[in-house]
């Protein structure tokens, strides 16, 4: 249970509940439509704003979070789990004042006659202070001057002319390129509204689940680099399609594009050589931030549409980690604040004054549920969450389903709980008992007919130890105690589905505010479309960062054999 208490202004539920720490989904970025939010309201009802149709069919005591207001007074309220999902479309957005990078502005020009011979394109120039630069738009703008009746709308990008139409919608597509999935959010450019959004499965996985095996392909092959370059644009074209048909619109009607990816996704899908990201000391080839046409990107949107591509910082710490440094604020000035979006590579930043220490650390996949026994990704039936109800082990599934294995955040709770029960110690070590069997000679937990053995205890050690040794690196150069720290932000799909409480019992993460944010790769990358100065920042966030190669540290390799011990 949550209390959510009113301090200056009413607070939206689910704004309260991510900023305590509280992993509440919602894949229609808030616009009450997924259903996935839904909160019990313990106490306080009289405190919310009034019941909206979008919450018909909820029980009497039930609220869309995204859709609920506080009021007034104080709220006590707890997160009712549905079901779950494999992916986290959308993240944590904060709300920023409205300064897209496209513009639609509407112009008079004077119609041309025998005493006033004015070509097109300066007609515009001096009626709207922006003029064409695409062949595109020259194409397409003697048509559109003469239908619209010289009264035209002009969609410009830093002063020039991307169309001219007379009427319709001006979106922006963020694009995030995962090594799994790829998400895209179609933002209206007017209103910063989300029209649509879609997630597809990342094609390249047919080349390896892991980025290693892609890149030796891509490299063995220049055949193979550019299909991976090709499937990959092709799927994204696709969904950009399905969505602006949802949104009731064109292709053609989005204006800009705005890309986060790491950073071996990143230059596939730009169709630049990874040769140089595989060899050591790793160094990218995108490092500024750096726009291009989308016809020369092969998007099949508006060909003169910008395409703004956050940059990478080293190897390891791609666009996709600049795009969750914006959504979590870290290009502002403050206290000492830790990020770490978890995965298989998970990236780490710490903001302390004026600097950002990033570190990547090789968690390995045992963190997503791969390579341990039972191990599953975060699918129906999936044993995501352990719970200890009297004295007893309880497993919980996504959908409610019959359990089929056991995900990353399912054996970190495991973890906790046996460490709580006294049946592991700290040293990882699994104690025969009531909850622990010994199975052919070796200790073993079964939890609702799921196996988790010793083996994939000592797997979670390793990633655990990653990830903490990596954290504790950079507060160690910084000078920070963890008790310094005003906020931890756990970023991606995998963070989203994690018990903080669970996290930081087997030191995880360290034990502090944690702020969840979702998918904020595609947060940042939204960001920048709807306010531009976000741009300027990801440049703030670049230049501020100092890569830290925490393996060359001194001791290093001691903090990562204590980081072993839960």
């Amino acid at each position: 249970m949550v209390e959510v208490k009113v301090r200056d202004r009413p607070i939206r539920l689910i704004d309260a509940l991510w900023e305590a720490g509280i992993p509440v989904e919602g894949l229609c970025g808030g616009m009450g439509l997924c259903g996935k939010c839904v909160v019990k309201v313990i106490r306080g009802s009289d405190n919310l704003n009034p019941r909206t149709p979008r919450e018909a069919g909820l029980d009497h005591d039930e609220r869309l979070a995204c859709m609920a207001w506080a009021m007034r007074g104080s709220v006590d309220v707890e997160p009712v789990r549905r079901s779950g999902s494999n992916f986290v479309a959308i993240g944590y957005e904060p709300t920023v004042p409205l300064k897209p990078a496209v513009r639609m502005i509407k112009s008079k020009l004077s119609q041309p006659t025998l005493e006033n011979q004015v070509p097109d394109d300066v007609n515009l120039m001096r009626e709207s202070g922006s003029r064409p630069r695409h062949l595109w738009v020259y194409r397409k703008m003697p048509q559109a001057l003469r239908d619209c009746g010289w009264s035209v709308n002009v969609v410009s990008f830093e002063g020039d002319v991307i169309d001219v139409r007379c009427d319709g919608d001006v979106l922006g597509a963020a694009i995030d390129i995962g090594s799994t999935k790829i998400a895209v959010h179609l933002v209206n450019m007017r209103s910063g509204d989300t029209a649509a959004y879609g997630v597809t499965e990342n094609p390249q996985v047919t080349y390896g689940v892991d980025i290693i095996s892609r890149a030796a392909a891509a490299m063995s092959d220049a055949r193979a680099a550019e299909q991976l370059r090709s499937i990959t644009i092709k799927a994204i074209n696709e969904l950009i399609a399905r969505l602006a048909n949802d949104a009731g619109s064109s292709v053609l009607d989005v204006a800009a594009a705005a890309v986060a990816g790491n950073t071996v996704m990143t230059q596939l899908f730009l169709g630049i050589s990874i040769n140089n990201l595989v060899q050591s000391p790793y160094i990218p080839s995108i490092g500024l931030p750096s726009i291009f046409a989308a016809d020369d990107v092969g998007l099949s949107i508006n060909p003169a549409a910008p395409v703004l591509v956050l940059p990478s910082v080293a190897g390891f710490i791609g666009g996709d980690a600049v795009a969750d440094a914006l959504a979590a604020g870290m290009h502002r000035p403050g206290g000492p604040r830790l990020l770490i979006d978890i995965g298989t590579n998970t990236e780490v930043m710490l903001r302390v004054g004026d600097k950002i220490l990033a570190a990547s650390a090789p968690a390995g996949s045992a963190i997503e549920g791969v390579g341990i026994s039972s191990g599953v990704r975060a699918v129906d039936g999936a044993i995501e969450a352990v719970q200890v109800i009297d004295g007893k082990l309880r497993a919980v599934t996504i959908g409610n389903k019959s359990p089929i294995g056991i995900t990353g955040t399912g054996l970190i709770d495991l973890a906790a709980a046996l460490l709580q029960l006294g049946a592991m110690s700290r040293s990882g070590k699994l104690i025969p008992g009531p909850f622990v069997e010994t199975i052919n000679g070796v200790p073993a937990v079964i939890i609702d007919g799921v196996t988790v053995t010793q083996r994939d205890i000592r797997l979670l050690q390793e990633a655990k130890a990653a990830i903490q040794s990596t954290w504790k690196a950079l507060l160690r150069l910084a000078g920070v105690a963890e008790s310094d720290l005003a906020a931890v932000y756990i970023a991606g799909s995998f963070g989203t589905h994690l018990n903080p409480n669970s996290a930081a019992y087997i030191g995880l993460i360290p034990r502090s505010r944690v702020i969840f944010l979702g998918n904020a790769s595609i947060s940042g990358a939204k960001l920048v479309l709807r306010n531009f100065d976000y741009w300027s920042y990801a440049t703030r966030v670049v230049e501020s960062i100092k890569v830290v190669e925490t393996a060359a540290m001194g001791n290093y390799e001691k903090a990562f054999l204590e980081s072993t011990l839960f």
